[in-house]
């Protein structure tokens, strides 16, 4: 038997779950670049408005928010995350593929 066809699935296995873990992080990773957005947007060009906000007022952020803000270095982070989506769902294609 030519070795050179045999797969050895427990190794793909082992791979497949190290991917998982890294998409894990990297998912982890884009929730904090959001969390950066918000932080630095609301401390700075929109901290008027973060300010007048009543106390326990709930508040839903999208991406679509930050496209337009005059904050660069916020929209730097939103084409950051969006490259990191991009990677994410790459990477969660290629092992499910």
């Amino acid at each position: 038997m030519d070795k050179s066809k045999v797969i050895d699935l427990n190794i793909k296995k082992d791979y497949n779950n190290k991917l998982d873990k890294i998409v894990e992080k990297l998912e982890d990773i884009d929730k904090v670049i959001f969390g950066f957005m918000i932080e630095l947007s609301t401390s700075d060009k929109w901290k008027d408005w973060s300010e007048n906000q009543k106390e326990g007022a709930v508040f839903t952020f999208e991406d679509t928010m930050f496209e337009n803000c005059p904050d660069k270095n916020v929209t730097k982070l939103l084409e950051l995350r969006r490259k990191l989506d991009s990677t994410i769902r790459e990477l969660t294609q290629a092992n499910n593929g």
